[in-house]
């Protein structure tokens, strides 16, 4: 059974990340079809925000080679760095800010 690509980022399924991002590289795109600007934004800021929230430093790396969007706040207004600077994951803060002054070149 294959999980929804929000969920396996939410359970830490690197693997299943990854192979669905090969698969579907528009996954962390903005042109999904049928979907509102507003709503592929808030379909992005879930993914990334949860990964930082956890303090999953592989996901956020994935996310990012993904082309994850750090500008994105979330509902609460906040960015992924400040989720998990709250949480107390000083390394996926790191993480995150490198992202920030660097941008990473997608692998799929």
């Amino acid at each position: 059974m294959s999980l929804s690509f929000f969920d396996a980022i939410k359970q830490g399924n690197r693997y299943e990340v990854e192979r669905q991002l090969i698969f579907n590289p528009s996954l962390m795109r903005d042109k999904e079809e049928g979907l509102s600007p507003v709503m592929v934004a808030a379909y992005h800021r879930q993914q990334l925000h949860a990964a930082a929230q956890n303090g999953d430093e592989e996901m956020i790396r994935t996310l990012l080679y993904g082309g994850a969007d750090l500008s994105l706040k979330g509902n609460d207004g906040k960015l992924p760095h400040e989720l998990a600077q709250e949480a107390g994951h000083a390394a996926a803060v790191r993480l995150l800010e490198e992202g920030i002054t660097k941008r990473f070149k997608s692998k799929w």
